[in-house]
């Protein structure tokens, strides 16, 4: 085996740190010429519906998604999700929710096509404590509430827009049934 020079090393250590970089701010992965896999980035309104829909005000939530095989017509997704939503109670108190999750895909736009509407549903696991919302690495102790780690139905429907071959738009609509 011949051994690599200095200016190797220099030249690899430098792609391993740009490509990473491009690959998140281009939103996707380019696999070919159709992409194989590709990572979302995303933020929307995170609500509950029942159970603590009564103590809590809608929030922030957050995912990061990869999603793979995204334009075949069955693909699947693997994501971190997070929330902070207002909670009724103590002051400064938030329900912060962190969790993952993976969902299998159904892509319903036809095999290649730049616009793909989805539907998907799956597995997950959330974490939700109860934090202050001025510092949320700060836990709240009430008697009323405690931390709670629960197994997730997610279901999901969106549209991915391919606008070019480095940049994915794209609208979701998700429910998790605890």
């Amino acid at each position: 085996m011949k051994a690599m020079n200095v200016s190797h090393w220099k030249c690899l250590a430098l792609a391993g740190l740009l490509a990473p970089a491009s690959a998140f701010a281009q939103g996707r992965v380019v696999i070919d010429e159709e992409p194989d896999a590709m990572v979302q980035v995303g933020a929307g309104l995170n609500d509950f519906t029942t159970g603590l829909d009564d103590v809590t005000d809608p929030g922030l939530g957050w995912a990061v998604r990869a999603v793979f095989a995204p334009k075949n017509p069955l693909g699947m997704e693997a994501a971190y999700f997070g929330a902070l939503n207002d909670l009724a109670g103590p002051d400064d108190a938030a329900l912060m929710t962190n969790g993952g999750e993976a969902l299998l895909r159904a892509n319903l736009g036809g095999e290649g096509g730049d616009v793909q509407p989805y539907v998907g549903a799956g597995l997950g696991i959330a974490n939700q404590s109860i934090v202050s919302r001025d510092d949320a690495t700060d836990e709240i102790q009430t008697e009323q509430y405690s931390d709670s780690t629960d197994i997730l139905v997610p279901a999901a429907a969106g549209v991915d827009l391919y606008l070019a071959d480095t940049f994915t738009l794209g609208a979701r609509l998700g429910y998790k049934f605890y």
